[in-house]
């Protein structure tokens, strides 16, 4: 077909101006992608569920262990090793999808999330398993996690922001889902069964990783895109390509003529050697020759497995650095920085709620109670922001920082009040708006730095998570306690003598 004969469903003629401008549309374009960018929702969701269910089912699962073999304080450093694994192994990410495609490595983090869970019947020691399911769990969680992130915003342009914000309501439903799960299983099954069946329901993120296509299989008029230029030079490539091959045969002719004269007079030598040895010598030979050939063979193997594995680690490594460089720019430093204070309060802070509230006299259902009404403020703040981000008067960054502010005000506000009301009203608030800003985080990374660099941002900013989650906890005691806490001791101490003072004063107005 020429470019004259190409016709739409109208039957108007399509020019090369035309169909350019369809194909840099299609991405983009609601009529030609909408049906496989649901798909493609669907199986991101699917996935990042899928993807949170060892965090949340994590602690009652393993209950039947942990309450008679583990101690607290393992408890505390495996889900904070998680965590760190987690976000750490973000920043290899790019480089295993450059090297091995988004398919692959999505299918891999889903069978060793799985494998987290399963390796827990194999082994019932509390302390292989508290160092088993970080490592497992955290590879397999943050990278499945970060791949549906970069192909979402790879596949879509127009709706980017629904699609995104829309993808991470899977982290609250498995929030919801998961204990339930878990807990219910473990009530029938057992501890081995429900670990065999949790482990099965977690290996359904390979389902989602497989479907993970080519955005050029969406494509409607990608078949037909033949220009002119092309063809030209593909006829140019084509004569090259004859006088190449006239010269490789003219070569090989050559060279197969000088083997056959080796081949030969190789061959009348080891004839006139083989006549004047006997029959049992002659076999007795030849297997030799067989078994040195198939052992020189398997030596090649083995070298070139060995060499290609190093060249594969090698760029992988090279990648992995050339992600590190771009701290250079200061916007990745702010950004780093930023989204690590933010993750440290937001998650020290869900910690800290039934503390607070039970500190202050209320029972530990209340405090349950107030962790649930925040989760579910963070599922409205997702749903809202995932509606509203691809509007044309919603401003990413803005709304970002307006959600961060708010959400630093409500924990701040938290800290002073002593009635369940206003607990209520300040953790609501704060899933709302931590919601809002866990839902537009990959949208600010995009919007500041571009989509090409999201793979370097986004794991270079999870490494300073990372980071900051390990490091920041006990330096803030330490701060505290050697520090902060000794600067207000002479306040404390006029505190104490003023209250002394009015106290006498009261005895001795009550004497008299």
């Amino acid at each position: 077909l020429t470019m004259n004969e190409l016709t739409d469903g109208n039957g108007d003629s399509i020019t090369e101006e035309r169909l350019q401008g369809d194909i840099l549309k299609a991405p983009d374009d609601d009529i030609n992608i909408s049906n496989q960018g649901q798909d493609l929702l669907q199986q991101n969701e699917y996935e990042m569920a899928c993807l949170f269910f060892p965090l949340f089912g994590y602690s009652i699962l393993l209950t039947p262990i942990f309450n008679s073999l583990a101690s607290t304080s393992k408890i505390a450093w495996s889900i904070s090793f998680y965590a760190f694994v987690f976000n750490s192994f973000t920043l290899f990410v790019g480089p295993l999808v450059k090297e091995f495609g988004w398919r692959k490595v999505a299918i891999a983090a889903g069978i060793l999330n799985s494998f987290s869970f399963l390796s827990t019947v194999c082994f019932t020691n509390p302390d292989v398993v508290l160092v088993l399911y970080p490592i497992f769990g955290g590879i397999g969680g943050g990278t499945g996690c970060t791949v549906c992130i970069i192909v979402l915003s790879k596949y879509f342009l127009k709706h980017r922001g629904f699609a995104l914000t829309f993808a991470s309501i899977g982290f609250c439903v498995s929030n919801f889902a998961s204990p339930l799960i878990a807990n219910y299983l473990l009530e029938f099954y057992g501890y081995k069964g429900a670990s065999l069946i949790f482990g099965a329901l977690i290996l359904h993120q390979c389902v989602g990783g497989a479907l993970f296509q080519p955005i050029q299989r969406h494509l409607k008029l990608s078949v037909l895109v033949k220009s002119e230029n092309n063809l030209k030079k593909g006829k140019l490539h084509q004569i090259s390509s004859r006088q190449d091959v006239m010269e490789k045969n003219l070569s090989q002719s050559q060279t197969t003529d000088m083997r056959l004269n080796l081949s030969l007079h190789k061959k009348n030598q080891n004839d006139f050697y083989l006549q004047s040895v006997n029959l049992h010598r002659r076999e007795d030979m030849e297997v030799e020759i067989t078994n040195a050939s198939s052992q020189n063979q398997t030596t090649v193997v083995k070298r070139l497995n060995f060499k290609s594995i190093w060249i594969v680690v090698k760029k992988i490594i090279l990648l992995t650095f050339e992600n590190v460089l771009t701290l250079k720019f200061m916007r990745v430093k702010l950004i780093c920085i930023g989204v690590g204070f933010i993750s440290f309060s937001n998650n020290f802070f869900q910690m800290w709620i039934p503390f607070v509230i039970t500190n202050s006299g209320y029972s530990l259902e209340s405090s349950a109670w107030c962790l649930s009404i925040s989760s579910i403020a963070n599922l409205s703040g997702r749903i809202v922001t995932s509606l509203s981000a691809d509007r044309k008067w919603f401003n990413v960054i803005y709304v970002y920082m307006l959600s961060t502010f708010l959400s630093g005000l409500c924990i701040g506000v938290f800290s002073f009040v002593d009635e369940m009301k206003f607990y209520l009203a300040c953790v609501s608030c704060w899933g709302f708006t931590s919601g809002i800003c866990q839902s537009l985080h990959s949208l600010v990374l995009i919007s500041i730095m571009g989509e090409k660099l999201l793979p370097a941002i986004l794991g270079i900013s999870s490494l300073s998570i990372a980071i900051m989650q390990m490091i920041l906890g006990p330096v803030i005691v330490v701060v505290w306690t050697g520090f902060i806490a000794w600067l207000f001791m002479p306040l404390a101490t006029k505190y104490d003598k003023m209250k002394e003072i009015a106290k006498t004063s009261e005895e001795v107005q009550g004497t008299t």
